[in-house]
């Protein structure tokens, strides 16, 4: 008896093209400007503006999906470029292509599905301190980026310190945040990509949590310190008995992943780098 839905996976197959210009990225709501890095990486390294699309078994094009955890959008169409898994045991369609994977949490879900992956590391977050990278004074002693989820939570402990700025990432403006952060000495982050452009633009950086926890297991931080080989600690907690000065020792004790060396990886495993930039 012929399975015609595998028959028709393997028609489409056959058929379907590449695309210089489709790419997935979350759009919202609400606004967070780590969903931007992927579009805004994808203009700088291939000259076009992105064209939105979701991928879907079903296409007859292909689409780019890149920064973030975004492993719950692949599909038979997908060509994946640096993106992650939000839960240790998700589950996903096979893609197109794999061209590198945000660490190796995500790649052993790949393996253990039976799909192939190569053992090409990072989030391309990373690569934002090559493409961005302006002359900014610095103006705070601690910079505070929460997820938007603990935003409220975030700003209400920091506002009786001075010389701390709360960073509200509820923005599609990649370049304002670079620019905030920036500003500061050291970063402590609830959001994945807070945490990784205060690596990559080496200021010392540190995860924290808030009473309010994000989807998923917590997986995507191991993810992106696995690429470095690096089990980071146990995040602090804020609450009202931290202290600043605990903070800071806090900060000082993390561990600070050399993002250099995953860059060379990325660009030369990028599906969309007409700048050939390595």
């Amino acid at each position: 008896m012929i399975d015609l839905k595998s028959y028709a996976r393997e028609a489409l197959r056959s058929v379907r093209v590449e695309s210089k210009s489709n790419l997935f990225w979350w759009q919202g709501p609400p606004l967070n400007f780590g969903d931007w890095i992927g579009p805004y990486i994808f203009k700088e390294l291939s000259g076009l503006s992105p064209t939105h699309k979701k991928p879907s078994n079903k296409s007859l094009t292909s689409v780019y999906v890149t920064v973030g955890s975004l492993a719950s959008w692949f599909c038979e169409d997908s060509i994946v470029w640096g993106s992650g898994i939000i839960d240790r045991d998700q589950r996903f369609w096979k893609p197109r292509e794999v061209c590198a994977v945000r660490g190796a949490y995500t790649r052993g879900r790949f393996l253990d599905q039976g799909f192939d992956c190569p053992e090409i590391y990072g989030d391309p977050a990373i690569l934002l301190s090559d493409l961005y990278n302006p002359d900014v004074a610095k103006q705070y002693k601690l910079g505070v980026i929460p997820h938007y989820c603990n935003l409220a939570e975030a700003t209400s402990f920091f506002s009786k310190y001075d010389a701390v700025n709360v960073i509200d990432v509820r923005t599609n403006n990649v370049e304002s945040i670079v620019q905030e952060l920036m500003k500061c000495e050291v970063i402590l982050s609830s959001s994945l990509h807070g945490l990784i452009l205060g690596n990559a633009y080496s200021i010392p950086s540190a995860q924290v949590e808030f009473a309010t926890l994000l989807v998923g297991d917590g997986v995507k931080f191991l993810d992106y310190f696995s690429a470095f080989c690096i089990e980071p600690p146990v995040p602090l907690t804020i609450n009202n008995s931290t202290g600043i000065s605990e903070l800071f020792d806090y900060v000082r004790s993390y561990p600070q992943p050399n993002t250099k060396k995953l860059m060379t990886g990325l660009y030369r495993s990028c599906p969309f780098n007409s700048n050939k930039l390595v």
